[in-house]
């Protein structure tokens, strides 16, 4: 878990980084999260060092908050434990055959939780995107500054939130993002 202490984008707004949720904070409303929603599956263990290896991400998901806050949240995980939390989520059982929709709307669904989460303990009016869902990492903003990545431990293996501000470009004014906030996402 860390704070990136990265200057910002040019476009972001700095009170948005100032009022972002700590590191801290975001690890904790994951915990939570993940306990609450899975808890059948065990544990969700902080865990500061986990691997970081873009090849391992089999799911991932964002929402955006719009508004006096512009900021995104990214959950990303494993393909195994994108399926470990959909039986679970989804209550199916072992033998049941999981499709992509299925993974897709319960890692749709955790993000979602947890952006809900993060707007709860943040003082500003923002509105929150529906979720986008990839297999594989989802795209950022071009204008955006990650502000803090934590993790935590589940089936031994990482489940990763980013919390990323988001900016405008200065010339033109167009935001950039995605769902919820309209213009161009690399």
């Amino acid at each position: 878990m860390s704070i990136h202490p990265a200057p910002l984008d040019p476009g972001v707004d700095p009170t948005v980084a100032a009022s972002a949720p700590t590191s801290a904070d975001l690890e904790a409303l994951l915990v939570e999260t993940w306990e609450s929603y899975l808890s059948d599956g065990g544990p969700a263990i902080p865990w500061p060092t986990a691997p970081v290896d873009d090849e391992t991400v089999g799911w991932s998901a964002s929402v955006c908050f719009d508004g006096t806050w512009r900021c995104l949240v990214a959950l990303e995980m494993q393909g195994t434990t994108a399926e470990a939390a959909t039986r679970e989520l989804l209550a199916l059982d072992g033998d049941e055959e999981i499709t992509d929709e299925d993974i897709s709307d319960a890692v749709g669904e955790l993000v979602n939780i947890l952006g809900g989460a993060v707007k709860s303990i943040v003082a500003a009016t923002s509105s929150l995107s529906l979720p986008v869902v990839a297999a594989g990492r989802v795209a950022l903003p071009r204008h955006s500054t990650r502000l803090c990545d934590v993790a935590v431990r589940w089936h031994g293996r990482p489940v990763r939130v980013h919390l990323h501000a988001v900016g405008s470009t200065a010339d033109t004014g167009e935001h950039t993002g995605h769902t919820g906030l309209t213009g161009e996402v690399p």
